[in-house]
């Protein structure tokens, strides 16, 4: 069942679609998302019940089911994407999480990923992603010649390894 919020505190936000998308699609594993396109759900936070925060129910003679008292954490991490919108989880999105009292999860602190480039047995060389994954496979798209890697291997001779050529946009 979907739920109309709004939240006063927060003019940027249109409203606050509960349990389901305002455009009608689930949520599915995602906690919530802002839409901060150029479309006509411009505005809106989409976001799972129990991501809210506290809120409120109403009679909806607005067309609103109730008001948010205290956003949730999940429903500030969307405002800040309304407020920038173009900026991903980048250094715009971090100040605004910053002004909204909150701190930024470690796992959005890292601002660029790091690249290296391999030199594989075929004589190619390959530029990838460093990897957070267990197991790595740097492959050569034109020989096939494969190298993999471990996070240990990796780490070992991470310090051999070249740093990558050029900036990645966030």
């Amino acid at each position: 069942m979907k739920m109309l919020l709004k939240c006063p505190d927060f003019p940027e936000v249109k409203g606050i679609s509960v349990g389901r998308c305002i455009r009608g699609k689930f949520l599915g594993s995602y906690r919530g998302h802002a839409h901060s396109g150029k479309d006509e759900y411009h505005g809106w936070v989409c976001i799972k019940k129990s991501r809210v925060g506290r809120y409120v129910l109403n009679d909806g003679a607005d067309g609103f089911d109730g008001v948010v008292v205290k956003p949730g954490r999940t429903l500030l991490h969307e405002i800040a994407h309304l407020r920038s919108p173009t900026a991903g989880h980048g250094a715009g999105w971090k100040a605004e999480m910053r002004k909204l009292g909150q701190s930024v999860p470690r796992r959005y602190k890292r601002s660029k990923p790091n690249y290296y480039q391999w030199r594989l047995s075929c004589g190619c060389e390959v530029k990838a992603i460093s990897p957070r994954k267990k197991r790595f496979v740097v492959k050569c798209p034109k020989h096939r010649a494969r190298k993999t890697f471990t996070t240990e291997s990796l780490s070992q001779i991470e310090k051999s390894l070249t740093p990558a050529l050029g900036e990645v946009p966030a």
